[in-house]
């Protein structure tokens, strides 16, 4: 059933997501609800709840044919033991008192294969390893000035 809907054993309203079954608690005030729903299924005025029906990486991973060979993003964090696959800084996709996430999926851009999650400052240096021409540019750049 798309949208979301109260849940008398929780106390609260729920919302789900039909691809992945990821079940976000949202509590058992409509508006504090719809905050939580929005962080994790974004809006869209033109759907019966206001908000869309798949979560954000779903939606992101159909979209794009990204490939998560089956795991939902929490799950991949969460074997990482919620840290970043590179440098071990605790990362979370949570969005706490209106922070901003820091966990990023990473991915090949050439095949779009899921590689992990890691914190905003190592994916942003992954995406420039995926250029190999820039790469081997860079290199030798920085090798003139060691």
């Amino acid at each position: 059933m798309p949208g979301f809907e109260w849940e008398s054993a929780f106390g609260g309203f729920i919302k789900r997501c039909p691809s992945c079954d990821l079940v976000v608690f949202g509590t058992e005030e409509q508006k504090t609800s719809e905050f939580i729903f929005s962080k994790y299924f974004g809006n869209d005025p033109h759907s019966t709840d206001g908000f869309k029906r798949q979560c954000k990486s779903c939606k992101v991973n159909s979209s794009s044919g990204r490939k998560q060979n089956g795991k939902h993003r929490d799950k991949i964090l969460e074997e990482q033991e919620y840290k970043c696959a590179i440098c071990d800084t605790g990362i979370s996709f949570d969005y706490l008192l209106g922070m901003r996430s820091s966990a990023k999926m990473d991915h090949n851009h050439t095949t779009g294969e899921i590689r992990g999650v890691l914190c905003h400052r190592c994916n942003t240096l992954m995406s420039s390893l995926d250029d190999e021409e820039w790469l081997s540019k860079a290199l030798k750049y920085r090798a003139k000035y060691v």
